[in-house]
C-alpha cells in the first residue's frame, strides 16, 4: 500500500482532474530525489567511544566482547595481497548507466519504496520510529525497512522492463553464517537472484555481499583506513600481529570480506555504516582488491541510492565492469610507485 502522503498526492490531483508538476510515476525521477533519513542514535552511542587495547606503538580500536582469535587462519589460506583504491569513478559510472538505462513506471498501489524523497514520498510516524537506533538489531531493523526493501523493490522494476530469456527474482537475504562469530559488531547479507525455467529447479546465485555495521561500530575514521591502500604484507590477514588485540576492525572486516567471497563465489562486496559507504570487488583469483573512495548518505549527483543500485546492477552482470588484474604495485613515501 502506498504512504498516506503518496495517497493524499494522487487523490489530490485526481480531483483536479490533472497530473502532479514532476514525474510522480518515473522511477528514475524518483531515485534522483531520494535520500536516507539520519538515524536517531540512542546517547550512549553518541557519548562513549569503543574501547581500545594497548599495543607496541599505538592505542589500536577494538570491539569490545569480540573474539578475535577466531579470525585467525592458517598460514597462507588468505591469499590476497594488495587492495588499491579506485578513485572517484562510481559517481561517474552511475550517472552514465542511469542515463542509458530505460525508465520504469511506479506503480503507488503496489509499491514497496520506502526512502522519503521531496514532493513524492514522505516518511510516515511508524517508519521514523524505526530509525531510532540502539543495538545491533535495531539497526538491522532501520536497515532493512528504510534502505534494502526499497533497493530490492527498484532492481525489481528495473527488470520488468527488460526482456529476458530465463526470468529471475533478485532480493537481498540475511546470510545465515556457518562460523559465527561471537561479539561481531556486523550483519552480512547477499544480493541473490534466483533463475526459473520449465525444466529445472530455481537456480540461486550470488552477485554481491553486503556488510553492514552501525555507525559506533565501524567510524569515519575506520571508512577512512579501510578505504586506503593496503599491502598485506607477510601473513598479517591470516595470524594478525601480537599481541592479538592489535586486530583492528578494518583488518578484521578484510579477513571476512574475503572469508564470506570466497566461500560463495562472489567478487561484489559493499560496506556501509548506513552513514559511509565504500563499494568495491576482487580479482578472480582473490589476491588484489579495489575500492571506492568514502561515499555519504549526502552524496548527490549521483546520491547514495543511485549508487547502490549502480553498483547492485553491476554485480549481477548489468553493465560492463572489469575485476581487478593482479596487482604487483607498492607505494612509495613521497609519491609514485614501484615493483
Amino acid at each position: 500500500m502506498p504512504s498516506s502522503y503518496v495517497q493524499k498526492t494522487l487523490a489530490y490531483y485526481a480531483a483536479q482532474d490533472s497530473t502532479p508538476p514532476i514525474d510522480f510515476f518515473s522511477l528514475k525521477y524518483y531515485l534522483s530525489q531520494a535520500s536516507l533519513h539520519p538515524l536517531i542514535l540512542d546517547p550512549s552511542h553518541q557519548e562513549h567511544p569503543p574501547s581500545v587495547f594497548p599495543s607496541r606503538t599505538k592505542e589500536v580500536r577494538s570491539w569490545e566482547g569480540f573474539e578475535w582469535c577466531t579470525m585467525r587462519r592458517e598460514r597462507g589460506e588468505r591469499v590476497l595481497k594488495v587492495v588499491a583504491p579506485m578513485g572517484g569513478i562510481i559517481p561517474l559510472r552511475t550517472t552514465r548507466y542511469l542515463a542509458q538505462t530505460p525508465d520504469a513506471q511506479i506503480n503507488w498501489n503496489l509499491s514497496t519504496l520506502k526512502l522519503p524523497a521531496p514532493q513524492i514520498l514522505n516518511l510516515s510516524t511508524a517508519a521514523l520510529k524505526r530509525l531510532h537506533v540502539s543495538s545491533l538489531e535495531t539497526f538491522a531493523t532501520a536497515f532493512q525497512t528504510s534502505v534494502l526493501c526499497t533497493v530490492e523493490a527498484v532492481l525489481g522494476m528495473f527488470d520488468e522492463g527488460v526482456e529476458v530469456d530465463v526470468p529471475s527474482a533478485v532480493k537481498f537475504e540475511h546470510a545465515e553464517l556457518e562460523d559465527e562469530v561471537k561479539g561481531a559488531p556486523w550483519d552480512v547479507y547477499t544480493l541473490v537472484s534466483r533463475s526459473h525455467t520449465d525444466t529445472s529447479q530455481p537456480i540461486k546465485k550470488t552477485h554481491m555481499l553486503l556488510i553492514t555495521l552501525p555507525p559506533w561500530s565501524f567510524t569515519t575514521t575506520d571508512f577512512t583506513q579501510f578505504s586506503s591502500f593496503h599491502n598485506f604484507r607477510g601473513d598479517v590477514l591470516n595470524r594478525g600481529s601480537e599481541p592479538i588485540e592489535s586486530w583492528t576492525p578494518v583488518l578484521a572486516l578484510w579477513a571476512l570480506l574475503y572469508d564470506l567471497c570466497l566461500e560463495l563465489d562472489c567478487r561484489f562486496f559493499t560496506v556501509t555504516s548506513y552513514d559511509n559507504w565504500v563499494f568495491g570487488n576482487f580479482s578472480e583469483s582473490m589476491q588484489t582488491a579495489r575500492q571506492s573512495n568514502i561515499h555519504t548518505r549526502h552524496s548527490h549527483t549521483p546520491n547514495i541510492t543511485q549508487m547502490f543500485v549502480f553498483w547492485s546492477q553491476i554485480s549481477r552482470g548489468l553493465g560492463r565492469w572489469e575485476l581487478p588484474k593482479v596487482c604487483t604495485l607498492f607505494p612509495l613515501e613521497g609519491g609514485g610507485w614501484r615493483e
